[in-house]
């Protein structure tokens, strides 16, 4: 599970609701982000089974070792989104 995950099962649990819409938002952020960079691993992956060459192997691992950093600071990015959203609902005549 990722950070922003856990941190929106929390503000469920804390009895914030999401709108439709940013519910949608984020799960448009997930797919257009950290499922295509998932994919980007899987592929990498693949390579660097099926491959005996050793420059393939290593250009392969520096993929997905790039592509990884990038999945977190992703991450980082929907938990301050999430945290945003979560601090919308708790302000004071939020959605007036």
């Amino acid at each position: 599970m990722y950070e922003y995950e856990q941190k929106m099962k929390n503000a469920r649990k804390a009895g914030i609701s999401f709108t439709d819409e940013e519910e949608t938002y984020l799960r448009c952020a997930r797919m257009n982000g950290i499922e295509i960079l998932e994919l980007i691993v899987m592929n990498n992956l693949k390579e660097f089974a099926r491959t005996e060459d050793v420059k393939k192997r290593m250009d392969a691992m520096n993929m997905i070792s790039t592509v990884m950093d990038i999945k977190a600071v992703f991450d980082k990015s929907l938990c301050e989104l999430v945290e945003r959203m979560v601090h919308y609902h708790k302000a004071p005549f939020a959605g007036v």
